[in-house]
């Protein structure tokens, strides 16, 4: 018995000694990944910032090199382009002609008797303030003639 139990606590010391330094290996060499692998993704995340740092960067200086076109110069039919006035629907209601519709072209809304409309001195077509402002936002046109119209700024044209 004693040689048995002698032979079994031999068995477990070289056990030990040889897989003690293994497990302690697997473990250090796990946390070693662990940090090297934070190391990276840390790594990674400061490289992708540069790099989004120099694509910004390299995209505001190609913004700031595009040139603006000189302006080109007014044709005569620029120049003689009508303007629109502002005025209040109950000015211009009595002076509109009888078969002429009390609604808004752009819209197709009628108008009421203290809005404020704009009238293209060119033609005396009538179209709600609002509708006419984002119409020539986009095109520089009466909607009805086509008529080249002039947009004026509200300081001039009160």
């Amino acid at each position: 018995m004693s040689h048995q139990l002698m032979g079994l606590m031999v068995l477990g010391a070289i056990a030990i000694i040889v897989f003690l330094p293994i497990f302690m290996f697997r473990c250090y060499h796990n946390r070693f990944m662990l940090y090297q692998t934070r190391a990276l993704d840390v790594e990674q995340t400061n490289h992708a910032t540069r790099l989004f740092a120099r694509f910004r960067a390299e995209v505001m200086r190609q913004q700031q090199s595009i040139a603006v076109p000189p302006p080109r110069p007014n044709t005569a039919e620029e120049e003689a382009a009508s303007i629109v006035t502002k005025v209040a629907y109950r000015d211009i209601k009595p002076t509109k002609e009888a078969d002429s519709d009390d609604c808004c072209a752009i819209c197709i809304e009628g108008f009421e008797e203290e809005e404020i409309c704009g009238v293209v001195d060119g033609c005396d077509h009538c179209f709600h303030k609002v509708c006419i402002d984002k119409w020539l936002g986009i095109v520089s046109r009466c909607p009805l003639c086509r008529c080249l119209v002039r947009v004026v700024s509200e300081n001039n044209n009160s």
